[in-house]
């Protein structure tokens, strides 16, 4: 990734002005090595001149074993880490991004969901460099799947969303990710979600 940096600044000066840190197998959180990689990838963006370094929270859980009553202190682990990485990024120059995820994994066999709703970003005033990566398509997916689980019954219901309620933190929002999607996934069933189409 080093190599691959340098050559872009190379052949592209001042271009490269974000860097996506990996998802798969960097649970930061719970793994040492993968945390170890995060606070590198700082320190390189810093080297190179890249201001943005967006992350996802990266705590994937399979559909059998995802408990949403455990989000709340899940949550609160990742926060005191950002504070960790605030530190880091404000000696860095840097602004981390933390993304939200959609509230499914786009085959319908994991979560995400420590970062979904506006809700879950509450806390991220506290901070003075970790922001939020908004992404259009993992959102419209998310409000799509919840208008979608409303339509099928009246008996099972969910807190309906509005597209734009991520307008109410529009504060705490660094950077937007525009792309939207094609096909709805739920568990247990065929579908499949296309992510990163262009937005009609």
């Amino acid at each position: 990734i080093s190599k691959q940096i340098k050559l872009v600044n190379r052949l592209y000066p001042g271009r490269l002005e974000s860097f996506h840190f990996p998802t798969d197998n960097a649970d930061y959180l719970g793994d040492q090595r993968a945390r170890n990689r995060l606070f590198k990838t700082l320190d390189l963006c810093s080297e190179e001149g890249i201001r943005k370094l967006v992350i996802h929270s990266n705590h994937f859980e399979l559909l059998g074993k995802f408990d949403p009553k455990t989000l709340p202190e899940t949550r609160k682990s990742y926060l005191e880490f950002f504070q960790t990485i605030d530190e880091r990024a404000v000696d860095n120059d840097i602004t981390v991004l933390v993304e939200n995820m959609p509230i499914i994994g786009n085959d319908g066999v994991d979560f995400d969901s420590v970062f979904v709703l506006p809700q879950d970003f509450v806390e991220f005033h506290r901070f003075k460099r970790v922001r939020i990566a908004w992404d259009l398509g993992h959102w419209a997916f998310t409000c799509a799947l919840v208008q979608s689980v409303n339509n099928i019954s009246n008996i099972l219901t969910v807190e309906a969303l509005d597209y734009f309620d991520f307008l109410k933190i529009l504060p705490l929002i660094g950077h937007f990710h525009l792309s939207s999607f094609k096909g709805l996934v739920f568990p247990h069933s065929s579908g499949r979600c296309v992510e990163g189409l262009p937005m009609h």
